[in-house]
Formats: structure tokens, C-alpha cells, sequence
């Protein structure tokens, strides 16, 4: 039988020297690999191009195997020959190759298939040998296979993403010992998944994002002292779980966005003097949660999108000097908010889209000299905010799509020497702007998408796209 064609990164294609008749009536499958001995590597034929071919060696009960080896070959491609070789054939080329074996502790490996009987081979092959990582999210998992994992003590990253194990599933990897990084996002997991993996002590990056863990499931992980990353994105969370979550000690980033907590679960986590990355997106969220985490002085990254803050709570935070990282996106936040966050020098990241600023808060911002990163999409911001922010001396990322900037404002920004990535799609930008943003030596990434540029503009930029990482036009 032929050996399985393997394709290799490039035009290569991993193959086996054609076989002379076999003295042996019925071969095993240790014999018949060892046929095709050695292994060589052949630039891919043109009928061959875009072809993916899949191994398919017969397994067989018994296998006796010769004492010969495959020729030397580099050690990433052995995973790629293991990927499309069932349990039985990988087993038999370890045993006739040193070099294989050598290889054959593949430490990462990621299925992507929803084929069920692939699957399981896949799994088999790697799960039992020395894997350290596995990703097989969106595949479809049997309760039996979970088990298999769980029981298994190398791997010590596990995603499992959107494979429908439910509570079974995680309590089952619950009781595994090794296992310190686990993504089990959307998986119809309950309070009684949850209960079962806070009780497990070695887990510290824990996702949860899109479950149904409940204000119940909450509080059972906030009792667990070895998780310090947790995401309960979307897991229908009150004010009662973000409490019990509040007095946790060893959580250092906290995701609990889309989820109920209101104001009173964000006065909660104000307390907190562990977690430093909090992200609190769509939580019904007011001036008063804003004022109390104003207060809080060991978050450094705090994401408020979708809440309702307006410029009080803008306010409040802008007096905080611990956060370097603020998003505050869709927040009805106007010109005053802006004004006071303006004022403030610890923050280097500001994300203020969609919210109701105009050109008197953008002057505002475009004075202060800490924000190396500023996002205004969407705020009514015309030619005069721009030249503004033109003048700035800090900001090397700026976000101004979708406002009413002309050529006066883009020309304006194009005479900034401190600018690498520009966003100005959407606006009313004609030739004359991009004419002068073509003439700027510093900006590596420029979106001009759907503005009013010509065809001398676009020339213009085109002249000099090879300068840019990325333009849109």
C-alpha cells in the first residue's frame, strides 16, 4: 500500500520510497510503514497544488517491527505527520524510528474538526503521550472523552471552548490535578459545574464566558485562592456574586461584562485591593458604581463600555490615579467629561467612542500629554477638534472615524510628527487631505475608508503605499 503523502509547510510533501514485493503473506502495520523506509521530503507536484491529502494507515492487532530508522528530519514537521496519522500508525512509526520517537511528545496541538470519528483519533494519539496544551473548541466532545482528559496529567492547557460538555464535563475536569490554564466558555455550565471547579486548586486562568453560572455560581468561585484570571462573561451575575467575587483576595483580572451587577455590585468590587484589570462592560452601570471605583487605587485597567456613567461619573473618575487604561465607549459622556478626564496624567489609554463629545472637549484632550493612545469615533468632532489634537505631542494612536473632519482637519494632522496609526475613515475627507497624509513619513497605519478622496488623492497614496503597514482606502 502507498504511504500516506504528508503535506509540509511550502511546497513540500513528506512521502515514502516506493516499496519492492513483500516477503511477508499478510504484513503488519508495524512491516508495512517500515516499507516505505526511508522517509524523504519532495517538492509537491502541479496536479498536487492545493491538495490536503489525509493518512489513512489500517490498524492492525499485532505489530512486529524491524530494527531501521527514517531519515533525519526536522522536528516540527513529526506533529504535522502525527496530526494525519491514526493511534495504531503513530504508535508503530515511534517504535521504527528513533527520530520519531524522539519528536513524538508533540507539547502542543490544536483539533479543528467536527468530524466525531477524526476526533477521537486525534485526541487518542495525543492526549495519552506528554501534551502540555490542547485547544479542540467547537468540537463535539462525549462525556467519555472529557473523562479521558480530566484523567490525563500533563496537559496543562485545556480549551475546550463551545464543545457542550455542561456540568458533567467540568466536573469531571474538576478533579484533574495539572490542568492551571482552562477555557470552557459556552458550555451550558451551570452552578453545579461551577461549585465543582472552585473547588479545584491548581486551575489559575479560569474561563467561564457564556455560561449560566448565576449569582450561585459566583460566590462558590469566589471562595477558590489559586484562580487569579477569571472571565464570567454573560453568566447572569447580580449585585450578589460581584459581592461575593469583591472579597477575594488572589483574582487579579476580573471579566464580569454583560452580566446584572449594577451600581451596588461596582461599589462592591471598589473595595477590592487585588484585582488590577476589571472589565464591568454593560453591567447597568451609573455615576454612583463610577464614584466608588474612582476611589479604588489597584486597578490599572477598567473597562465601562455600555454603561451609563455620562459626565458625572467621567468626573469622578478622572481625579483616580492608579488606572492607565480607561474605556468608557457609550457612556453619554460630553464635553465636560472630557475636559476632566483631560486633566488627568496617569492614563495612556483612553477609549471614548460613541459618546457626545465635540470639538471643545477634543481641545480639551488634545492638551494633555500622558494619552499615547486616544479613541473619539463618533462624537461630532469637526476640523477644529482635529487641529487640536494635531498639536498634541504625545498620542501615537488616534481613532477619529466617523466625524466631521474636512481637508483642513486632515491637513492639520498630517503636519503631526508623533502619529503611527491614524483612523480617519468615514469623514469628509477629500483629495487635498490625502494629499498632505501622503506627504506624512511617520504614519504606518492609515484608514481613509469611505471619505470623499479622488482620484489625484488615492494617486497620491497609492505613490507611497509601500511606506504603510496598513492602508485602507
Amino acid at each position: 500500500m502507498p504511504f500516506p503523502k504528508i503535506p509540509l509547510p511550502g511546497n513540500r510533501i513528506l512521502t515514502g520510497h516506493t516499496p519492492g514485493p513483500s516477503t511477508h503473506a499478510n504484513p503488519t502495520l508495524g512491516q508495512q510503514i517500515a516499507s516505505h523506509l526511508p522517509l524523504k521530503i519532495r517538492e509537491r507536484k502541479p496536479e498536487e497544488a492545493g491538495q490536503r491529502p489525509r493518512a489513512c494507515v489500517p490498524s492492525s492487532p499485532s505489530i512486529s517491527l524491524p530494527d531501521v530508522m527514517c531519515v533525519s528530519l526536522p522536528v516540527d514537521i513529526w506533529g504535522d505527520i502525527a496530526k494525519r496519522l491514526d493511534r495504531s500508525a503513530w504508535k508503530a512509526l515511534r517504535l521504527v524510528s528513533r527520530d520519531t520517537n524522539a519528536a513524538a511528545p508533540v507539547t502542543a496541538f490544536e483539533v479543528r474538526t467536527r468530524n466525531d470519528l477524526i476526533l477521537a483519533q486525534a485526541l487518542k494519539v495525543f492526549v495519552d503521550g506528554r501534551i502540555t496544551k490542547l485547544i479542540a473548541k467547537y468540537c463535539r466532545l462525549r462525556i467519555a472523552e472529557v473523562q479521558d482528559l480530566a484523567a490525563n496529567t500533563s496537559i496543562t492547557s485545556l480549551d475546550l471552548a463551545f464543545t457542550n460538555i455542561g456540568d458533567e464535563g467540568a466536573q469531571a475536569l474538576a478533579a484533574n490535578t495539572s490542568i492551571i490554564s482552562l477555557d470552557l466558555t459556552g458550555n451550558d455550565i451551570g452552578s453545579a459545574g461551577a461549585q465543582a471547579l472552585a473547588a479545584n486548586t491548581k486551575i489559575t486562568s479560569l474561563d467561564l464566558a457564556y455560561n449560566e453560572i448565576g449569582d450561585e455560581g459566583a460566590q462558590a468561585l469566589a471562595a477558590n485562592t489559586s484562580i487569579i484570571s477569571l472571565n464570567l462573561t454573560k453568566n447572569d451575575i447580580g449585585r450578589a456574586g460581584a459581592q461575593a467575587l469583591a472579597a477575594n483576595t488572589s483574582i487579579t483580572s476580573l471579566n464580569l461584562r454583560d452580566n446584572v451587577i449594577g451600581d451596588e455590585g461596582a461599589q462592591a468590587l471598589a473595595a477590592s485591593t487585588s484585582i488590577t484589570s476589571l472589565d464591568l462592560k454593560h453591567n447597568w452601570i451609573g455615576a454612583a458604581g463610577a464614584h466608588a471605583l474612582a476611589a479604588n487605587t489597584s486597578i490599572i485597567s477598567l473597562d465601562l463600555t455600555r454603561n451609563n456613567i455620562r459626565n458625572e461619573g467621567a468626573q469622578a473618575l478622572a481625579a483616580n490615579t492608579s488606572i492607565i487604561s480607561l474605556n468608557l465607549e457609550y457612556n453619554g459622556i460630553g464635553d465636560a467629561g472630557a475636559q476632566a478626564l483631560a486633566a488627568n496624567t496617569k492614563i495612556t489609554s483612553l477609549d471614548l467612542a460613541h459618546n457626545w463629545i465635540r470639538d471643545a472637549g477634543a481641545q480639551a484632550l488634545a492638551a494633555n500629554t500622558s494619552i499615547t493612545s486616544l479613541d473619539l469615533t463618533a462624537n461630532g468632532i469637526g476640523d477644529a477638534g482635529a487641529q487640536a489634537l494635531a498639536a498634541n505631542t504625545g498620542i501615537t494612536a488616534l481613532n477619529l472615524q466617523n466625524n466631521n473632519i474636512g481637508d483642513a482637519g486632515a491637513q492639520a494632522l498630517a503636519a503631526n510628527t508623533r502619529i503611527t496609526a491614524l483612523n480617519l475613515q468615514n469623514n469628509n475627507i477629500g483629495d487635498a487631505g490625502a494629499q498632505a497624509l501622503a506627504a506624512n513619513t511617520r504614519i504606518t497605519k492609515l484608514d481613509l475608508a469611505n471619505c470623499r478622496i479622488g482620484p489625484a488623492g488615492r494617486a497620491a497614496l497609492e505613490a507611497v503605499r509601500d511606506r504603510f503597514e496598513v492602508l485602507v482606502l
